[in-house]
């Protein structure tokens, strides 16, 4: 009897997480070509120093930004077209396009680019990683090189992140 492979008992394996966008849970779908994504929580602080002392003799938060990051590779229209096959659960139609800001329409509308629902999913085992909600896109770019593929970066700001609920009982 073989072994199971560590990730269906340890930790999750990148290649078989999916980045997820849409109006909750139960519609979002998978953002396909995704090679790469990450969040980020910074909270603001405040530091309360005192007149000749080398450390702070208070902390306070007050405030905090949540960021979501995300790389990958730019489909061609044929592929956008037909759908994108990326799980066995995802035929979808949504890639990296989908989130790059429209300039145009940013600069006659004051309308940009917003997503209810995002979240990092682990295939294996049905488990979301981490969840984001009232998303808004702070900045995209693609980049171009002559031996390589055509790749998209796409930038979030996000109003909320859970982890906790999640999978992460021992942080409560």
């Amino acid at each position: 009897m073989g072994l199971p492979r560590v990730s269906e008992r340890v930790v999750a394996e990148g290649y078989r997480c999916y980045v997820r966008a849409g109006k909750d849970a139960s519609s979002a779908k998978v953002v396909g070509f995704v090679d790469s994504f990450r969040a980020n929580i910074s909270y603001m602080t405040q530091e309360a120093r005192g007149v000749g002392e080398l450390v702070p003799f208070s902390i306070d938060a007050q405030g905090l930004s949540c960021s979501v990051s995300m790389s990958g590779f730019l489909p061609s229209k044929p592929v956008i077209d037909k759908g994108i096959n990326i799980s066995k659960n995802n035929d979808v139609k949504i890639s990296l396009y989908t989130f790059f800001p429209n300039a145009k329409k940013f600069r006659d509308e004051k309308v940009i680019t917003k997503f209810p629902y995002m979240d990092f999913k682990d295939e294996d085992n049905g488990n979301i990683i981490a969840s984001f909600v009232g998303l808004t896109v702070d900045n995209g770019s693609i980049s171009v090189q002559g031996s390589s593929y055509v790749k998209g970066d796409v930038n979030l700001k996000a109003l909320d992140w859970d982890v906790e609920k999640h999978n992460n009982n021992f942080l409560s």
